[in-house]
């Protein structure tokens, strides 16, 4: 017996053994029953697979090779045979047909799809497919070649794969293509496929303000890449390609040298003249005080804050303070306690503990670099194995900050055995911490803050168990050493401290047993404190600076103080920031967008995590338990509560 008669006898047995369904019942005591349709289509396959012998009414042939199939199945399945079969031509009854726009495999596939209703597709034949089924007009198996093409989507294949999505109309892969390439355009520009490009392509992807770049020079270098790849046909594209440049993100200087040391501008008199009209527009756009142009959105340097959350709360954000949109960044590792946040250009640190181990190990690193271009490194903080020299930072108690391309902790819980080490210094370039001078008066839960050339340490308590301090000292990293300066005219514990031109604000802290709400100023000229009007009765949450201007954050609003008016006034800056970001540990830094638009937007109250209604200071009643330590609220057992 033939393997096809196997195969008949086999669907006539499963057609035996089936039983149908009753499905309803019917007036009089009928009853309507179903049967499995998939017996039905595998039947006709099995019959289709026994050749012209049998019950097969078309041939089609393809690349030499004929497939038997049923001209009512094809004509149930394919638009394309139905027309073909009804269309009266002579083809339409001819039992051989020819096809010439499509594989034999692809065809083989499609074959199996119409009779089984499964298909397989992958990254190796979906492109075969994609223009057997566009023939064949099967929009369905259109759609499924799209998903596995735009799952495999990479740098080396995203021009490609736009233009095939532009052959076969298909929109959505098509925006996933563009998207992808502009997205990634730092690593896109540097492949063969973006050398081949068409002029008109070049100047639609240039062209566009999505394109993701972190200064335009990026943009300017790939067109003089694709121009060179062949200037005899390419240099006269530079009339259409350079005015694609936003010259308001581009370093004069940067195009001065260009047009002079690169011989393919020198005979070029379009580009001659080119370089003198952006000089006559830099002069104007000076002398009017206006932008040069339109700047690329990417490149562009926004005032952002980054929040790291404190203590057991496990999230970090990129706020953009322009545009009051937040962006969530990777979630510090766990199970540790973030004890602060600090950045050194656009790496960010956090220093943490694990909450399980407070040994003298258990402290830790963590890196996470804005703007890294790498999806994979973009979703983690990568911890650095050089560990402090003794934990002797402990929740809320020390201060974090950079200068001068290092990272300094200072201050720290002091009531322990061993912990003596109150001022370190981490080394990104040697990768190691060491200890540094100690302050005159050793303390912890100061207030401290970095200008250009010191560090200040401000407030604070000798130990857990003392009162607060006026103390202010200063730290000189050339010299090694801490220098007392003016006291404040409070004792502050906690302060908050802020740095702007006109001076240092100490806002806020326990003044003696009462939650402060009173301020000063210092002045590093003279040495000296100034009092300032007192928050309007609001316990300082968040103390931030913009344009040298100072903003506090409390009870659900903004205040800005005014140095002209002398008086804390309200202000609509910091709006997404207003409610439940008190527990986290802020960084102020300017970044090009490009250093943060990777990572999705999410709503501000997705990051409250949990209930934060013992912060409400909505009413001007604020009192002391507004202020309580937040351990009462974090610790899960009895030993981290005691911290």
């Amino acid at each position: 017996m033939s393997a096809s008669k196997d195969g008949v006898e086999e669907a006539f047995t499963r057609l035996d053994k089936e039983r149908l369904l009753e499905i309803t019942y019917l007036n009089g005591g009928g009853r309507t029953f179903r049967g499995d349709r998939q017996n039905f289509l595998s039947f006709l396959n099995v019959l289709r697979k026994e050749g012209e012998s049998g019950f097969c009414d078309v041939v089609l042939e393809v690349d030499g090779q004929s497939f038997p199939a049923h001209r009512c199945v094809l004509a149930a399945n394919s638009q394309f045979f139905y027309t073909l079969f009804t269309s009266g031509m002579r083809d339409s009854n001819e039992k051989h047909i020819k096809l010439c726009s499509l594989s034999s495999s692809a065809l083989s596939t499609i074959l199996d799809f119409f009779y089984t209703r499964d298909i397989v597709v992958n990254k190796d034949n979906a492109e075969e497919l994609l223009e057997a089924a566009s023939f064949l007009l099967l929009n369905h198996v259109k759609n499924a070649c799209a998903t596995i093409i735009s799952s495999n989507l990479s740098i080396s294949n995203c021009f490609s794969t736009k233009r095939l999505a532009d052959r076969y109309a298909l929109d959505e892969l098509k925006r996933k293509a563009d998207s992808f390439m502009k997205e990634n355009f730092q690593a896109a520009k540097q492949q063969k496929e973006f050398l081949d490009l068409e002029p008109y392509e070049v100047k639609e992807l240039i062209s566009s303000d999505s394109v993701r770049v972190e200064k335009e020079e990026e943009v300017f270098e790939a067109i003089l890449n694709w121009v060179k790849h062949d200037p005899s046909d390419r240099t006269k594209e530079l009339s259409i390609l350079l005015p694609c440049l936003r010259y308001g993100s581009l370093s004069p200087k940067f195009l001065e040298e260009q047009f002079e040391k690169d011989p393919i501008f020198e005979d070029n008199s379009f580009c001659q003249n080119f370089l003198k009209q952006q000089r006559r527009r830099r002069r104007s756009a000076r002398s009017n005080k206006q932008p040069m142009s339109k700047e690329r959105p990417s490149a562009r340097i926004h005032d952002v804050v980054i929040g790291v959350g404190r203590g057991n709360l496990r999230t970090s954000f990129c706020y953009d303070i322009q545009s009051e949109l937040i962006y969530k960044l990777p979630d510090p590792p766990s199970p540790f306690f973030q004890l602060g946040a600090a950045a050194i250009g656009r790496e960010l640190y956090t220093i943490c503990r694990d909450r399980h181990d407070w040994d003298d190990n258990a402290t830790s690193l963590m890196k996470h670099k804005l703007g890294s271009n790498n999806r994979f490194f973009d979703r983690f903080w990568v911890e650095i194995n050089e560990s402090l020299l003794k934990p002797n930072v402990c929740y809320d108690k020390a201060i974090v900050l950079p200068l001068k391309e290092k990272l300094y902790v200072l201050g720290g819980c002091m009531s322990f055995e061993n912990r003596t080490v109150d001022m370190q210094c981490y080394d990104p370039n040697e990768g190691e911490w060491k200890a540094m001078a100690k302050m005159n008066t050793s303390r912890c839960m100061i207030g401290a803050v970095a200008t250009n050339s010191y560090i200040y340490a401000i407030g604070g308590k000798k130990s857990h168990v003392t009162v607060g301090e006026k103390l202010v000292e200063r730290y000189n990293p050339e010299a090694n050493e801490w220098t007392s300066m003016a006291d404040m005219f409070y004792i502050r514990v906690n302060p908050q401290v802020v740095a702007t031109s006109n001076g240092i604000f100490a806002i806020g802290g326990l003044t003696g047993t009462e939650p402060g709400y009173c301020c000063e100023v210092y002045k590093e000229s003279s040495d000296k404190w100034t009092l300032i009007p007192a928050l309007p009765n609001r316990i300082p949450k968040i103390s931030l600076s913009l344009n040298d201007e100072v903003y506090v954050i409390s009870g659900g609003q903004s205040w800005k103080y005014s140095k002209k008016k002398d008086l804390w006034k309200k202000s609509p800056m910091f709006r997404s920031l207003l409610n439940g970001f008190d527990d986290f540990h802020f960084v102020q830094l300017k970044l090009p967008k490009f250093c943060y638009e990777q990572y999705y937007r999410i709503a501000a109250h997705s990051l409250v995590r949990y209930n934060r209604s013992y912060y409400d200071c909505s009413s001007d009643d604020d009192d002391e338990s507004d202020y309580q330590d937040p351990w009462f609220f974090w610790g899960d057992d009895s030993s981290e509560s005691e911290w």
